[in-house]
């Protein structure tokens, strides 16, 4: 084929995609750009007057350069979007009727500034202006897509010279066309999308919610004069004839669907109208402004979306039930200006409500949605919320701003007074986001319960993380069903939260405690059961052990991970043990004979009180801190919360119950868990630790509280929950000494064939995708010999070889082999180039580890991932549902694998039974299943690529099979020891077979006069190959493949 490469693989078939969903392909010689901004302006002109038709001819020809002169400003192409993004003023979109506007697409659009530029793969144009660009790379191209990041980041965005062409685009697309894989830090491959920003840009994961959207969608036919002009204008037409070119075409491979998802009309528009948002705001550590643009994440589209349907069906409340870390409040803002648009067609004014029950959070969320641009009221009393009420104007602001009130209710909870709201606000459409809402949101005879029903009309959104799911308080029996689902499984998949460690501590350890618990009750001498554990666990030679451990523990935590700026938390017991921990950590410490920092106070030691003014004599190197509800003053305490989230210091924090839900820290890695928690709160707690920092593959949890049955407790039930909701030259002597002997250059072919035997050679894309199912370096080596073995050969035939065996030899070969071999070494680079990913930190962490702890070692008991559960009876019945799919798949269920898995499937399930009692037999379950998928799967695959070679006709993958499974058992050849042999011969009886039918089809009522016929045919064949074949072998080879023949006329 011409090339095998990103063009021929990926860009191509991408853009007849991009007809079959609505755009028109573009020479560029055929349009009218702009220099300046590759703005079209043939297109963007007609465009501007059909949209505009009373704009004067004088103000069109202005509008242009006025464009120019927004995307210079050094604002990420802030004013440009606006007035692009706009309902009101000069219409760029119409955003209400999609077939309005100009659908196009370019490739090689080339952005020039002075002397530098670059040509992003494709470009989309809506009415002429570029406003998406989309690059592409091969599978398994060398770096991976990360390539692409790099450049993006190292070459585009911070150069000046490309700001107006940055400016001007608003979402870009990176592919490779394979399938995301998070196995590794970071994404070396898949389909991402993303926004532009100063320096530094960020790749998003898109997944459509519904599983059907790529199958139902409304896809326009290819029509063959668009195919034609398209490879005509890039000089491929000869592609056209390509196997592979036709397997990449189809519409779900990952490149083409993430543009179907994307930037189909509809999706784009919303996209275009809602999807961007800019944050602007003074960092706190420099006191610089900064400016940044994000770009909506898919479970934001779908969350926002699912709002406006559910209003649109007639409801009035709803729960978003999306995963810590996902961005609820940035999903509340986007939801804003969704609604916003919604209700103004409706000539409703809406107000919305933003309610939190800390101050902490308040201010929290005032900052997010100023910094996006939101007019925030800020609301912590009655009189202040009925001000807002009693103002029926739209807004309560003067600057024009959308607007948002954000509500306190801790004050407000226990308030008496009646919520009022004026019968005359007939046009007023209130909508209440409540954060948080798996906390202190009881209807009975609450604040909120008053509130609801002050203006029943109102709508309630409420967003959590944990939502409650207790007998006797259900948040779904507050605000209703869930309307949008974003669990931990997926977000660990996108990226956006990272998976957990929990860590037991060592067991000489455990056994110190243990002492010194004995030690205790023996100086106090009293009956064991009169003890309170409290009084213990508050002792200063109890608390100072613990101390002890989390000290020395961090410090190598640190070293191993090679960052100081990792934090940590010790989630305390009691507030007394918090405390005397503080005390403990000011007194100072001093290193044992080992190494050790201790803190265990020796007997008799008076350890002072601590008011918050205790000097600290600490020599560990360690900042320590207290948050407790009555230790220091709110503002102190927030400061230092602050100081923590957005710097690297205090190193840890000492806490009971304070920060344990809504406290956002990154650098938040290690969770000494002291006490026990139950239900959400502990998945809350838990998750204060997976949030993704820098490149920490995990979060960590030291369990001193031993969380595990509460943990699988709390994954049973919202699995429960969650199951509600419902991709030439003549020889001569030099011949002799240049190559080998004839026999041996088809014998070293043969061996070629055989290696391959089991993969499809003729089809360089379907070869690469059972390249990417290897994961054994050492078997893609093997191929990769195997071919450069045939590259040689072949090579040293062509040169010296004659004629005839040159035509010999090229009849073996396996497809075109510079394809195969660039398919091969493009995997063997990918999979190096994971291994160096996680093989890097693994290194790294030795070293250090290695380094700093020569005279001193730890043992810990031992450690495992938190895995938190998805929909584990959903997911039970997709894995039971696909193995059976795959088993029906299967086309030689006489196969002795075959049956042996079957069997083993039979066992297995009548022995446990289908219905598991509890997460870890669940767990099994999909474990085992997993295994029976690989198998199956592995079979499915070789019979594939076994029915290519026989023209998909599975009668003779089962005759050939059997062949096979004969020699084996009886060591005696048939055919031939070799498989491509045998396959020649069969399959030349199939031809003349099938051809024996087609001139006759009644021969096979007749099965005797029938079989002999077969035999005839089967005789003549092996006498051409110089097979000497007995009677008996040909009785058989008859047998088999009459029966293959009558069987499927009998279902015929």
């Amino acid at each position: 084929m011409a090339g095998f490469n990103e063009n021929t693989r990926v860009k191509f078939p991408a853009l007849m995609h991009l007809t079959r969903i609505g755009y028109t392909y573009h020479a560029l010689k055929e349009l009218d750009l702009d220099p300046e901004t590759n703005i079209a302006k043939d297109i963007f002109y007609r465009q501007i007057r059909k949209f505009n038709p009373q704009l004067p001819e004088e103000s069109i020809s202005l509008l242009l350069g006025d464009i120019r002169n927004k995307l210079n400003n050094e604002d990420l192409g802030r004013e440009f979007y606006k007035i692009i993004s706009s309902n009101s003023g000069t219409k760029f979109i119409d955003f209400e009727h999609p077939e309005a506007n100009d659908w196009a697409c370019v490739t090689e659009m080339p952005c020039i500034n002075g002397g530098d530029e670059f040509r992003p793969d494709i470009t989309l144009l809506i009415n002429g202006l570029p406003l998406v660009f989309i690059e592409v790379k091969k599978p398994n191209n060398k770096g991976g897509i990360l390539v692409e990041l790099h450049r993006m980041n190292d070459q585009r965005l911070p150069n000046p010279k490309f700001r107006r062409f940055i400016n001007l685009t608003q979402l870009m697309i990176f592919s490779d066309n394979k399938e995301y894989d998070f196995t590794t830090p970071k994404p070396v491959q898949g389909a991402f999308y993303g926004c532009i920003d100063k320096k530094r840009m960020h790749f998003n994961v898109f997944r459509e919610e519904n599983a059907d959207f790529y199958k139902d969608f409304n896809y326009l036919p290819l029509k063959e004069e668009t195919e034609n002009y398209i490879l005509k204008d890039n000089n491929n037409i000869v592609l056209k004839s390509s196997p592979e070119y036709e397997t990449d075409k189809n519409p779900t491979t990952p490149t083409n669907r993430i543009i179907t998802s994307l930037c189909s009309r509809d999706r784009l528009l919303y996209l275009l109208r809602y999807g961007f948002v800019y944050l602007d705001y003074i960092d706190e550590d420099t006191q610089k402004h900064v400016l940044q643009k994000h770009v909506m994440r898919y479970p934001q589209l779908f969350g926002t979306q699912a709002i406006r349907k559910t209003i649109d069906d007639g409801k009035q409340s709803g729960i978003i039930w999306h995963t810590q870390g996902s961005g609820k409040t940035a999903l509340s803002y986007f939801a804003t200006r969704v609604l916003t648009d919604y209700f103004t067609k409706k000539h409703v004014i809406p107000k919305f409500y933003f309610f939190v029950d800390r101050l902490d959070l308040m201010e929290q969320a005032t900052t997010e949605f100023s910094n996006r641009g939101l007019h925030v009221i800020n609301v912590e009393n009655r009189d202040e919320l009925m001000n807002t009420f009693s103002n029926e104007k739209a807004q309560e602001n003067n600057t024009g701003e959308h607007e948002i009130i954000v509500v306190n209710i801790q004050k407000l909870k226990d308030s008496d007074g009646k919520i009022n709201v004026s019968k005359y606000a007939t046009n007023i459409q209130r909508v209440y986001f409540l954060d948080e809402a798996h906390r202190d949101y009881n209807p009975k005879g609450s604040f909120l319960s008053r509130l609801f029903e002050s203006d029943p009309k109102a709508i309630r959104i409420a967003l959590t993380g944990t939502p409650l799911i207790g007998e006797e308080r259900k948040t779904t029996d507050v605000f209703g069903n869930y309307i949008s689902t974003y669990y931990y499984n997926r977000s660990i998949e996108d990226g956006f939260t990272k998976r957990m460690m929990r860590e037991d501590i060592e067991t000489s350890y455990r056994l110190r405690l243990q002492e010194i618990w004995s030690d205790l009750e023996e100086t106090i001498k009293v009956k064991k059961e009169d003890i309170k554990r409290q009084t213990i666990i508050e002792n200063e030679r109890y608390v100072g052990a613990l101390l002890d451990y989390i000290v020395n523990d961090f410090k190598r935590f640190r070293l191993q991970m090679d960052d100081t700026s990792l934090g940590g938390m010790i989630v305390c017991e009691t507030n007394r043990q918090a405390r005397m921990m503080f005390r403990l950590y000011k007194m100072g410490t001093h290193k044992d004979e080992d190494g050790h920092y201790t803190y265990v106070p020796k007997i008799g030691t008076v350890i002072p009180e601590d008011d918050g003014t205790m000097p600290n004599k600490d020599t560990s190197g360690l900042k320590v801190e207290l948050i407790l509800h009555d230790y220091y003053d709110k503002e102190k305490r927030a400061n230092i919360s602050l100081q923590f989230r957005k710097k690297a210091e205090p190193d840890l924090l000492i806490v009971n119950n304070m920060l344990l839900t809504g406290f956002d820290a990154p650098r938040l890695k290690r969770l000494y868990l002291g006490r026990k928690l139950k239900d959400h709160n502990l998945l809350q707690a838990l998750t204060r630790v997976n949030r993704p920092y820098k490149d920490i593959r995990f979060g960590y949890v030291v369990d001193f509280a031993d969380i595990r049955q509460n943990f699988n407790d709390i994954n049973n039930a919202y699995a429960a929950e969650l199951g509600k909701f419902d991709t030439g030259q003549s020889e001569d002597a030099s011949v002799e000494h240049a190559m080998v002997s004839e026999e041996e250059i088809k014998e070293t072919m043969r061996d070629v064939q055989e290696v391959l035997f089991d993969y499809t050679t003729d089809n360089a894309e379907e070869f690469a995708q059972q390249m990417e199912d290897i994961e054994d370096h050492d078997k893609l080596i093997i191929i990769r010999h195997k071919l450069e073995e045939a590259k040689a050969t072949w090579n040293e035939v062509r040169t010296f070889g004659s004629e005839e065996l040159k035509a010999k030899v090229k009849a073996m070969q396996p497809g075109n082999i510079n394809n195969l071999l660039k398919v091969v070494n493009d995997r063997i680079s990918n999979l190096n180039l994971k291994d160096v990913f996680n093989h890097e930190a693994e290194v790294a962490s030795m070293v250090n580890e290695a380094l700093g702890t020569i005279e001193f070692k730890f043992h810990k008991k031992g450690s495992g991932e938190l895995v938190i559960n998805d929909n584990l009876k959903s997911e039970l019945q997709y894995k039971k549902r696909a193995l059976s799919d795959e088993l029906a798949e299967n086309i030689d269920q006489d196969d002795d694998d075959y049956v042996s898995l079957l069997d083993e499937i039979k066992k297995y399930f009548r022995k446990k039974g289908f219905e598991p009692s509890n997460v870890a037999e669940a767990k099994e379950d999909i474990g085992f299943m997993d295994d029976m998928m690989a198998k199956i799967k592995e079979i499915n695959k070789h019979n594939a690529a076994l029915q290519k070679k026989y023209k998909g006709d599975a009668k003779f993958v089962r005759a050939h099979k059997r062949i096979i499974r004969e020699q084996k058992s009886t060591g005696k050849v048939i055919i031939s020891p070799s498989e491509v042999e045998t396959c020649f011969a069969l399959n030349t009886m199939k031809d003349n077979i099938d051809t024996m039918l087609l001139n006759n089809l009644d021969l096979i009522n007749n099965v005797p006069f029938f079989t002999d016929q077969v035999k005839n045919c089967i005789t003549q064949i092996l006498h051409k190959m110089e097979v000497k074949a007995t009677p008996a072998d040909r009785r058989y080879l008859a047998g088999i493949i009459t029966n293959e023949y009558e069987h499927q006329y009998k279902r015929f």
